[in-house]
């Protein structure tokens, strides 16, 4: 957490990659800020579509490219989810959409 709590921060795997998650209350939305080691950024809208939550994400990578894609977060259950990734583009080649991911808590037990 930053900034007493508003902002939630995490970082992934061996690059150093870091999300940094809050509310946007002019556009009444979640909005995650997304930054690798090498200088990429982006930024993420999440928006609530039934049962699932779907983020629309631009930005821009380490040489200058722009590159935008839809994330899709649905829920299976309280320990795991489905997260699909469409409408995938680096400058302006369209990307083939990624295999669905299956998230699953493991217990620490």
């Amino acid at each position: 957490k930053i900034q007493n709590g508003k902002f939630i921060e995490s970082t992934s795997g061996e690059k150093g990659g870091r999300q940094i998650i809050g509310y946007d209350p002019t556009i009444n939305r979640l909005v995650a800020w997304h930054f690798d080691s090498r200088g990429g950024f982006g930024k993420g809208v999440w928006e609530r579509n039934d049962n699932s939550w779907r983020q629309t994400a631009e930005g821009v990578l380490p040489n200058g490219t722009a590159f935008s894609a839809m994330y899709t977060v649905t829920p299976l259950d309280k320990d795991s989810f489905l997260m699909e990734s469409n409408s995938r583009y680096i400058g302006n080649i369209k990307l083939p959409n990624a295999r669905t991911l299956k998230f699953v808590r493991v217990s620490n037990k």
